[in-house]
């Protein structure tokens, strides 16, 4: 009898183990994921050639307009769309228009073949932080598997890309309101554009 509980004891805490271990795995798994489609689209974003994109604005009526090229953009939008289809990655950016010349703001946003969102990135340069002189950057990166964010982490900058340490004094007037999208296919410019949705 005694034999017995030992016995059940032994499988009690082997059968706990592995599901700790597995569950180890499982996170390390889906971590290695988004950062795996991370690398890939930060080469693309490295590399993509404006032959390469498909561009679109946002007009002030809320409509979207297709840009054959950039050189045809006009200052009437809300916002200026690129999209990117690869064979590894979809990848869609957002900037709205900065009428002062004074911040510029970016939103990018990585999706595997499914459709399925795993990095969203959030890019701001702007003037008149105080806390630095010329231009201040900052970056938001999100992390997500399976619909839900994992990891996220922010990082600031000075002019010359040093880091800034200090960002008490700072001063922040263009953190503006921005969408995320789960899935590719949620993104309104791609609804109404056959040419944008999956295969």
């Amino acid at each position: 009898m005694k034999i017995n509980k030992i016995i059940n004891l032994f499988v009690i805490i082997t059968f706990f183990l592995v599901s700790v271990t597995c569950k180890t795995k499982q996170e390390h798994n889906k971590q290695d994921n988004w950062e795996h489609y991370k690398v890939i689209g930060d080469s693309i974003m490295a590399s993509v050639t404006e032959k390469d994109m498909l561009f679109f604005a946002q007009t002030q009526r809320k409509e979207y307009q297709e840009i054959p090229k950039l050189a045809d953009l006009n200052e009437d939008y809300l916002s200026l769309i690129k999209i990117i289809i690869t064979k590894k990655l979809l990848i869609y950016t957002e900037s709205p228009y900065s009428e002062s010349g004074d911040w510029n703001n970016e939103y990018i946003s990585y999706y595997d073949t499914d459709g399925d969102l795993k990095v969203f990135i959030r890019k701001s340069s702007f003037f008149n932080s105080v806390c630095v002189d010329g231009i201040f950057r900052e970056k938001d990166i999100y992390s997500f598997s399976s619909n839900r964010l994992i990891k996220k982490s922010h990082e600031v900058y000075d002019e010359d890309m040093n880091p800034v340490a200090d960002t008490s004094k700072c001063v922040f007037n263009y953190r503006f309101k921005f969408d995320v999208y789960d899935k590719y296919s949620d993104i309104p410019v791609v609804q109404e554009y056959e040419k944008l949705k999956q295969k």
